[in-house]
């Protein structure tokens, strides 16, 4: 029963994380927030998020009641998780894994966004799905960049290949680290 109950907190909590990490990122890129996309995840974060509001200020692009939220859901989250095994980690620590997992979640994010884009774009590529242009909206201001310094050539874009190498060496040189230096510190 502990096995299963651990799962379904990891679950549902991780599944309403990644929405919330979809809503910062939605603000920060300044996306339609008509978007019927963007609708949804509005509805699904905002009865948390409302009444934080009142509480916590909000910043020009940053969502910082989103961004606390996340923060106390990720906490709560590890210290279910890692309680229920009959460990206690200290809140330094606990703090440190919780940024790591936050960043990875959000590396997530924009690694399945931009892997539906490259496929989408191969399937349809002058689509005006709501969900595709959510996705050009995350996507896009990491590729523009990499595209002034990479142009297309022959007709292909090599952004997409060179940002996922950006994102693993993100994972590998900040967050494994994060995750390591976390863990030391909290147990």
């Amino acid at each position: 029963m502990g096995s299963a109950g651990n799962f379904l907190i990891d679950a549902l909590l991780s599944l309403y994380l990644v929405f919330i990490i979809m809503r910062i990122m939605l603000q920060w890129v300044q996306a339609d927030f008509y978007n019927p996309f963007s609708q949804v995840i509005v509805k699904l974060t905002d009865p948390v998020l409302y009444p934080l509001r009142r509480l916590i200020p909000a910043g020009h692009r940053l969502d910082t009641a989103a961004l606390v939220l996340l923060i106390a859901l990720t906490l709560l989250k590890f210290y279910l998780l890692v309680t229920t095994s009959g460990r206690f980690p200290n809140l330094a620590g606990a703090l440190v894994i919780a940024g790591a997992e936050i960043l990875e979640m959000a590396t997530d994010v924009l690694f399945f966004s931009l892997l539906a884009r490259i496929i989408m774009s191969w399937i349809q590529p002058q689509s005006r799905h709501p969900v595709i242009s959510i996705i050009i909206a995350i996507t896009e201001p990491l590729m523009a960049p990499l595209r002034r310094v990479i142009p297309p050539m022959g007709g292909l874009d090599f952004s997409p290949i060179a940002l996922f190498i950006v994102l693993g060496l993100f994972d590998r040189i900040i967050i494994t680290p994060l995750f390591d230096f976390g863990y030391q510190l909290a147990f």
